[in-house]
């Protein structure tokens, strides 16, 4: 093992949120090899697991993640043989309900939900780009290496949010890890193996099954349509149509009657999440005119059916918000291909990071300082969560 990979390991377990700077530097300065990635990003996802680990709901109403703590109290002394049973009541959430019975029967805490969900939403998400680099002829100097780590970690990524609502965000990065072995050949019985595991973590990513039709449709169709339903949003609820649909029983029955809960959410959609929406369309539209997309048109055209999607949802606030707020897949498919392309002082390139950039840390702040419904990490301490070991990060207890 080479030197500075043993040295960069062992600051690691010294500071495993420092480590993600010094990563940062060592890349910039073309000191990591493109073979040892994949091992860093292993660590970088377990980083920001820690850091997870540590969350503490300040909201008037407890966070998602804490009402999760909360739900998996009970397999604190349980037994093997209650899962069984959990699992004949737990029909739409059977591989989550799963997995944190069994993290928290073998390991006896249940804020090691949080570490385990998070390390999977972020090393999903690297896993998904590794393919990609294998498979695209993008060069991965150190320049786009280091605004690829840079984007991904406090542009893309909404660490405050992944963090809370970690159903959804879980499934949605296996959901695109799938998606992108799909495009590149992988088996199909293990697709549909995948698939259905994922729908078991979080059932929203059924919605999501058109983006495997992207060879099925034309770029023009779809331009032309996601401007149809843009103009017709305010008066269009997908989760109300799909409420309709005649189902008798079984999990589908289980499933609608949730749509049915989400249907009736007519809380409006800030204007941070429609600029958001409107920057993805307008780059990949650019990024379409300037022919900067793979010949086959896989990756313009899975954007456009997400941003379909997306604006299928405007009218369901929740809905409309998780998708924003968990579309860092595509906005990093959009950051891979103006790498790839653009030069790096060009305005349109510049204006892209900085944008996804300073929106990431205004939701951050809104989230852990200045909003009603707001977590903590580390206390929020700068101070603690650059200095902290992984030893501290693994003995600091927000749920008894």
């Amino acid at each position: 093992m080479k030197t500075y990979i043993i040295i960069l390991s062992l600051f690691w377990i010294i500071s495993p949120y420092g480590f993600i700077f010094a990563f940062l530097l060592l890349v910039n300065q073309k000191m990591v090899s493109l073979s040892s990635l994949k091992y860093f990003d292993v660590l970088i996802s377990l980083s920001f697991a820690l850091l997870a680990f540590t969350q503490k709901s300040h909201a008037i109403d407890d966070t998602d993640v804490i009402r999760y703590y909360e739900s998996c109290r009970v397999f604190l002394n349980a037994s093997w043989d209650v899962i069984p049973l959990l699992l004949s009541e737990e029909i739409l959430t059977y591989t989550f309900t799963l997995v944190n019975a069994v993290i928290v029967i073998i390991f006896r805490d249940v804020q090691l939900i949080s570490l385990f969900w998070v390390w999977i939403i972020y090393y999903f998400y690297f896993l998904s780009f590794e393919k990609i680099f294998a498979n695209e002829d993008i060069p991965l100097t150190r320049t786009n290496l280091f605004l690829y780590y840079l984007f991904s970690l406090f542009g893309a990524i909404l660490f405050v949010k992944v963090t809370d609502t970690i159903k959804s965000a879980a499934a949605i990065s296996v959901f695109f890890y799938l998606l992108i072995s799909f495009i590149y050949g992988a088996k199909k019985w293990k697709l549909l193996l995948g698939v259905w595991i994922t729908v078991g973590i979080h059932s929203m990513v059924l919605m999501l099954l058109p983006l495997f039709l992207y060879k099925r449709v034309t770029l023009r169709f779809l331009i032309f349509t996601l401007f149809g339903v843009i103009l017709l949003s305010p008066v269009i609820n997908l989760m109300n149509i799909l409420s309709l649909f005649p189902i008798n029983d079984g999990f589908m029955l289980l499933l609608q009657e949730k749509v049915a809960v989400y249907a009736t959410d007519q809380e409006g959609v800030t204007k941070r999440y429609i600029v958001i929406s409107i920057i993805t369309l307008l780059y990949a539209l650019f990024l379409n005119k300037q022919k900067q997309f793979s010949k086959e048109d896989k990756y313009v055209n899975i954007i456009f059916i997400y941003l379909l999607i997306m604006w299928l949802c405007f009218n369901n606030a929740t809905a409309f918000v998780r998708m924003v707020n968990f579309a860092h897949f595509i906005y990093t498919f959009e950051l891979i291909f103006l790498l790839k392309y653009m030069r790096k002082k060009s305005p349109q390139f510049v204006l892209f990071i900085f944008f996804f950039l300073i929106t990431n840390f205004q939701m951050t702040l809104g989230r852990t300082i200045t909003g009603a419904y707001r977590s903590s990490y580390m206390d929020n301490s700068i101070v603690k969560i650059l200095t902290s070991s992984v030893f501290d990060y693994l003995s600091y207890k927000t749920f008894f």
